[in-house]
This record gives C-alpha cells, structure tokens and sequence, in this order.
C-alpha cells in the first residue's frame, strides 16, 4: 500500500521477524515501537533494544528497523511522519530512547493512544489529520522527558528537552519561559531552575540560539536574494534595529558588514579548493 506522505504509519505485528524499511519516504520521522503484550526485540543497523512488557523505543528513521516478536507477544509500531512538530532531537540516533509504561505517567496515556490507533486502522497506512501527528509528537516528546535516563538528573532531563523545544521553534517570537513551561508541562520557577544548573538563562539561550542561526543565513549564498531585516523576521527578531544592536554586541560587527565580509571569505574559500591550492598547512 502507498503510504500518503505527511500521515503516521500503523503496523500491529504479531508472531514472527519484520521489517520496516522506511528511511528513503521519511527520513526525518520518529518510529514509536511498544511491546503491548509479551516482549520483543528490535534492530536498526547495529543498535538492538529488547523491549519487555509495557516498554517503549522511540527511535529515528535512520535505517531499516527488524523486530523479532515470539509467540504470545504483540507489538505496535508507529511512525510519525517528517515533518511533525518538535519530535525528540536526543531519539534520532539509532539507538534511540527506552521509556516505561507506567500507570498516571504520559507514557501511560501514549500507550493508551497508540492502542486506540492500533484498532482503529485498517491496513498499515492511515491517514490521520496533521494536527493529531503534531499532539502526538508533543505527547512523545513529554514522555521522553519524564523518563529520566540512568545517570543524569530530572534537571538536566529538562533542561535537555526544553533546548530540543527552543530549537525547534526558533522562529516563534512568542516562545519565551512561559510558553516553554506551558509545553512542557512544568512551572517556569521548575524551568528556570533547570537552566540555572546549565550557568544559562533561558532568554538568552534563545536569544544567542537565534542570532548563531541568523548568522549561518547571512553567510549562506542561498539566502543573498533575502533582505538582513528578513532573515532576522524568520527567526523570532522582527525588530530590525534592536537585531542589529544584539548581532554588533555578539559577533563584532554589523549584519550588513558581516554579510559582506562572510561572503568574501566564503567565495575565497572556494576559489581556493577550484584551483587545488592548500588551505590548510
């Protein structure tokens, strides 16, 4: 069956080894794989997770996954699609991320959704509006959080999903503590804290995270054709003159000055590896 592009893809897999090969479609999603009953074990090239009862792996679509499940174990594998809003960053290794099923956790109401999924599709593929892929994505994203990995503390849990969110919406000039807070479910005293632990503050964690970015397009050739207030509108800085107030206090110079002399160095650049000289010593 022909997957419709931008829809999560559903596979309810009983007894037996399966393959699901989607990188080529969707390279960029995230394969939800929960051993509902029994247990199961999945491989994505050399990476293997052995999932036992309730257990989740949330996993990027880097490579084939090969699941193995034994008699009396069920499985339900979900891919949420390229594309969906602020998927896990830290899940697109192969290896991925393992969470719990636990009763009154988010992992718990995921699991519940992906059941109701599980039944409610016909096929495979189904194609499922684009604002369910996005409160999937949150949902998964919220569990993640919660399942705090061996070694590291609830703060740095935090504060790790709480970057993967800020850089995911770089481009939202309402994304401040409040707003994080509120997608993360947390008080903003819980949030600040986390980010105090880091010597960091979250404005200006987003305020530097959206001037590295204005400064990789200013350098881009691809971007030449785009005015400098129109690259600092895209990523959440729609005062012209206050951006380059912070872009002169960061780099050294202005947007304009340093969109000239980056391009410079950037065409002598090439000019150097087209004629085979060594850049390097």
């Amino acid at each position: 069956m022909v997957r419709v592009p931008g829809t999560l893809s559903i596979h309810r897999l009983g007894r037996g080894q399966w393959l699901l090969k989607e990188a080529p479609d969707s390279p960029d999603g995230i394969w939800i794989v929960f051993a509902d009953q029994g247990i199961a074990r999945v491989s994505a090239g050399s990476n293997v997770a052995n999932l036992n009862e309730h257990q989740m792996l949330i996993t990027g679509n880097l490579a084939a996954l090969t699941l193995a499940v034994p008699d009396d174990s069920r499985v339900i594998a979900v891919l949420l699609p390229a594309g969906a809003k602020d998927l896990p960053l830290q899940t697109r290794s192969a290896g991925g991320r393992l969470i719990n099923d636990r009763r009154g956790s988010t992992s718990g109401i995921l699991a519940h959704i992906l059941r109701g999924l599980a039944e409610d599709d016909h096929g495979g593929f189904h194609e499922h509006d684009r604002r369910v892929c996005d409160q999937l994505s949150v949902i998964v994203r919220m569990a993640c959080a919660e399942e705090k990995p061996e070694g590291r503390s609830d703060t740095q849990a935090l504060f790790t999903a709480s970057t993967e969110i800020i850089e995911n919406r770089l481009w939202d000039d309402a994304m401040d503590a409040e707003a994080l807070a509120a997608r993360l479910n947390v008080s903003t005293r819980t949030l600040h804290r986390a980010f105090r632990a880091q010597g960091a503050s979250i404005s200006m964690w987003i305020r530097e995270r959206r001037l590295d970015r204005c400064r990789q397009d200013l350098q881009d050739p691809a971007f030449s054709h785009l005015p400098v207030s129109s690259i600092a509108a895209q990523w959440g800085l729609r005062d012209a003159a206050h951006f380059s107030r912070l872009f002169k206090a960061r780099f050294g110079e202005s947007p304009r000055s340093f969109r000239v002399t980056g391009r410079q160095y950037a065409e002598s650049f090439d000019g150097h590896l087209s004629t085979g000289s060594r850049v390097f010593a």
